[in-house]
Formats: structure tokens, sequence, C-alpha cells
């Protein structure tokens, strides 16, 4: 993640006026901070390195690159498969496009047991692709379907949702 800092600082007499103004390019987040200082002794020289020291940390924390991910796409249709016609898998492909190595920590199986999703258990470097493979089982069911399933990553934004649907014939 790229950061632009500007720092300013202005000296009259005894006081000092800083200000520091903190961008993050790819988020385009914006904030500053300013502050006014009176000088009078050493340990007032040292309370505003104290809070130069704290307003860099908080910007170091602030600037951490994180993971993100991006599906190509987030539904399949399936169209009309046979109840017969064994399993069917829909697969979604996605990149992190974040600063951070991507964790997928889990990916719900849709709330019954004809649905099994498989995903990567390594992390995902940034601007690597991977995919996340859903298997349905029709078996003993007919008729339209819609079915989804939560997937949990170290990515900010909560839980993304995948859906797929179809028709269920003899």
């Amino acid at each position: 993640m790229t950061a632009e800092i500007n720092f300013h600082a202005i000296f009259q007499s005894s006081e000092i006026i800083i200000t520091c103004c903190f961008v993050l390019l790819k988020e385009v987040n914006y904030f500053c901070i300013t502050a006014s200082f009176n000088i009078h002794s050493s340990t007032d020289m040292k309370k505003i390195f104290m809070c130069l020291m704290m307003t860099l940390v908080g910007v170091i924390a602030f600037a951490k690159g994180k993971a993100e991910i991006t599906f190509d796409t987030t539904t399949h249709d399936f169209g009309t498969i046979k109840e017969n016609g064994g399993k069917v898998t829909a697969v979604y492909q996605f990149t992190n496009t974040g600063d951070e190595p991507l964790t997928i920590v889990t990916v719900s199986n849709g709330g019954c047991g004809c649905t099994k999703p498989d995903f990567p258990k390594a992390p995902i470097a940034p601007g690597a692709k991977g995919e996340i493979k859903v298997t349905f089982q029709p078996k003993g069911r007919s008729g339209e379907f819609n079915r989804s399933v939560k997937v949990k990553t170290n990515a900010g934004g909560g839980r993304k949702t995948l859906t797929f649907n179809g028709v269920i014939v003899p």
C-alpha cells in the first residue's frame, strides 16, 4: 500500500505548530493531525517528541496493508441437471488484489449435506489467483434450487457470498 505523508512545522517564538497529513493512495483515505505546543523547557520538548512518536506509530498502523479478495464472478447457473446424473461443480475464480497474503479461513457448506466446498488452505500471495470449488449432489432432489456458501477470509469487509442455482429433473 502506498502512503503519502506531508509534514509541516511552524516555529513562532516559543510556540511550535505541527501538522501531519496522511493519504493512503490505494484506499483514498485522508486525515490530518495538527498540534500546537508552547515550548518553555526541555520537558516540553520531550512531550513534543513523544507526541510525534505516537503519531508515527499511528501512521504505521493506519498504512499497514491488507489482503483483499476479488471474485471474477460470485454466481453460477447449472441450468437443467439430472437427478441421477451425478455431482456437478461450480468453480469460482478469485484474485488477491490486496498487498498482504490472503488466507481463506472457512467456506460454509450451504447448510446441507448436498453441498461440499473445496478451497486453498495455503495463503494466496498478493496478485496471485486461486479458486473455490463447490460441488452439489442433486440425487434425491427435484425442481429449482438456489444455494449459497459464505467465504470467510482475513480480508476486511465481512464474509463473501457465492451462489449457485439450477433445475433438477428426474
